[in-house]
């Protein structure tokens, strides 16, 4: 192909009309174009890559993808869970609602402390301090920063806090007799505004092992306006009585017993939604998922709005509102309608 002149008097070749600026391309017998890395040519890739980036912008911290034992764990006790809310549905057992909510509480929050990672920092003059010895140690440069290990396996903490929360949780029903505690689901019961000393150190882990939980799965605010309002109940006392907020004040195994052992504590309506409506709803979620149904949503919108000369809004607005029903997370909603729309 002849050569082309510029206007500054240099030549330079004509660039065939097929051909690309980034790189090698298919002539028309040749071999294909090699992919570019913005375009995974694996589904499972491009979906890993938008649940990442939906995770950095959900509100509740991812927890870990757990894999081979744990993973087979989690998996089981989470279907375990499931098929309980479900049985609670169609065949309620006879002790009651706050008996399954006993139980429910027993599988779901072991889950917590194997899928979420305690994810606690240094502070920031040990984190240098280290980052120096390190860099001591191995003859490169540190800025200071010690990156945490990425671990995917639960630590022996974490599996011991699970295993004391099945005992704290499961400790009202079962019937053994431990001190002068123990007995059963309604000798548990009975006690209810003298607790014995078994029940008020198991409360307590109860008490201690959700602020954790909590902590883990939504940061440290919660549980701050948590041990906030618990202070207030038990040194409320100390207040100046003309204020309105002052009052007699509470002892610490009142406070237990308000929570462990009534209606209105840690099985009261907030776990009562969670176990009889919003696990329902979760599990509604994951079989539209399973089944394809976010992809038919965005699909479905795209076709009723094609013809539209907003159709690009109308079909995020209409997607989102249906695709919310299926993700129930904000931050993954956004991220898998601007992949789909914005093609």
């Amino acid at each position: 192909m002849p050569p082309i002149s510029s206007p500054d008097g240099s030549q330079s070749r004509a660039r065939p009309a097929n051909s690309s600026v980034d790189g090698p391309t298919a002539s028309p017998g040749g071999p294909p174009r090699p992919r570019s890395e913005a375009e995974p040519s694996d589904p499972s890739v491009a979906e890993q890559a938008t649940r990442d980036l939906a995770a950095q912008f959900e509100d509740e911290k991812p927890g870990r993808v757990l894999s081979g034992p744990a993973g087979l764990l989690l998996t089981v006790a989470a279907l375990a869970v499931g098929a309980l809310a479900l049985w609670q549905v169609f065949r309620p057992l006879s002790q009651g609602s706050k008996y399954y909510l006993i139980i429910f509480l027993a599988g779901v929050l072991p889950l917590v402390f194997l899928a979420y990672p305690s994810d606690l920092r240094l502070p920031a003059r040990l984190r240098a301090r280290l980052g120096a010895n390190r860099a001591e140690a191995t003859g490169s440069d540190s800025d200071g920063r010690v990156p945490a290990p990425a671990s995917t396996r639960p630590t022996v903490t974490d599996w011991a806090l699970s295993l004391l929360a099945v005992a704290a949780c499961l400790y009202p029903v079962l019937p053994i007799r431990i001190g002068s505690g123990g007995g059963g689901y309604n000798a548990f019961l009975d006690r209810q505004g003298l607790l014995a000393a078994t029940d008020l150190v198991l409360g307590t882990v109860l008490l201690l092992l959700l602020l954790e939980a909590c902590r883990r799965a939504t940061g440290w605010i919660l549980p701050a306006v948590c041990l906030l309002f618990l202070g207030y109940g038990y040194y409320g006392g100390l207040l100046p009585q003309s204020w309105p907020v002052a009052h007699a004040g509470l002892d610490f195994s009142q406070l237990v017993d308000a929570f462990y052992n009534s209606d209105s504590g840690f099985y009261g309506t907030p776990l009562d939604v969670a176990a009889s409506y919003i696990v329902l709803f979760t599990i509604y979620g994951a079989v539209l998922e399973l089944s394809g149904a976010g992809r038919f949503f965005v699909d479905l919108s795209a076709a009723a709005f094609r013809r539209s000369r907003t159709a690009a809004g109308r079909t995020a607005v209409a997607s989102g509102f249906l695709l919310g029903t299926v993700s129930g997370s904000g931050a993954a909603t956004t991220v898998s309608i601007g992949a789909a729309v914005m093609r």
